[in-house]
């Protein structure tokens, strides 16, 4: 469905690494959120608005789902039923716990680099599918449905 989607090819596998609770920097703080609250309250049943993994995939699937903006990052409560189950039906979860919060932010970035999930954006390499994702995330950020924005730009590409 992804692939369906983005109109360009995701392979079945990881799809997305992340992680919570990194020592921010030059602060030294560190997040208050838990892999259970990140995943479970933002990831899996949250709202677009306060998880960029649900607005990718939103982006990606909005079409196939038929979800339904209802303004910049939101979509409608059976909208985000649907990309709720969609979630659950679909994807697994591993779950890596590391104690200490200083590298972690560092560990993250060279865990990406090495593992070149499609769906990761930031400080990735640009793909074919990480450029048509950031093109459609920023229209369903911006709130306007996808069939009235304008094609993509790499819709033709033979990538």
């Amino acid at each position: 469905m992804l692939t369906e989607g983005l109109e360009l090819p995701v392979e079945p596998g990881r799809i997305y690494a992340g992680q919570t609770g990194a020592t921010k920097w030059p602060s030294g703080n560190t997040g208050k959120a838990t892999l259970r609250s990140r995943i479970g309250s933002q990831h899996v049943r949250g709202r677009i608005r306060g998880s960029t993994f649900r607005l990718t995939l939103a982006s990606s699937l909005h079409r196939s789902l038929g979800l339904v903006p209802l303004g910049p990052r939101r979509l409608g409560d059976d909208s985000e039923r649907l990309l709720t189950e969609w979630i659950m039906s679909h994807l697994d979860l591993a779950v890596h716990p590391y104690a200490d919060p200083d590298p972690l932010a560092d560990l993250e970035h060279q865990v990406l680099l090495r593992l070149d999930p499609p769906l990761n954006l930031d400080g990735m390499p640009r793909t074919p599918v990480r450029l048509r994702l950031a093109e459609r995330r920023a229209v369903l950020a911006a709130g306007v449905p996808q069939s009235e924005s304008e094609p993509t730009t790499c819709a033709n590409s033979g990538s």
